[in-house]
């Protein structure tokens, strides 16, 4: 089986020597479908792109950093840094792991505050 793009007056004919000369079968497919021109229907999850964020602490403290990773995968670094207890990787797994006080940190629910970034250097 070959597929092959359609183009009009090319792909049928070379199409038909393909099924003559080789006894191959096409398929034609269209250049552009529908699809590349439409908006995806799913809706981007939010913590999926980069920008300013806000986790909050039962302590009323907040931590607020600036990613240009996605937001979800800060937030599963600062996951690991806690369990392995790698202060010097994440303030808020400083945070947690200072003695004293006991935090609850919504790590499950980070605010998104803005996806515009001004990164300096």
């Amino acid at each position: 089986m070959a597929y092959l793009s359609f183009v009009r007056g090319m792909t049928d004919k070379i199409g038909r020597l393909l099924k003559q000369w080789y006894d191959i079968k096409t398929a034609f497919t269209p250049i552009q479908k529908i699809v590349h021109l439409m908006r995806s229907p799913k809706d981007r999850l939010p913590y999926q792109c980069f920008g300013v964020y806000k986790i909050d602490c039962s302590c009323g403290s907040s931590y607020i950093e600036q990613t240009k990773r996605s937001i979800a995968t800060r937030v599963i670094e600062h996951i690991k840094a806690v369990r392995d207890n790698e202060t010097q990787k994440s303030a808020i797994s400083e945070h947690i792991l200072q003695g004293g006080t006991q935090h609850w940190i919504e790590l499950h629910d980070p605010k998104v505050l803005t996806t515009v970034i001004i990164f300096q250097d």
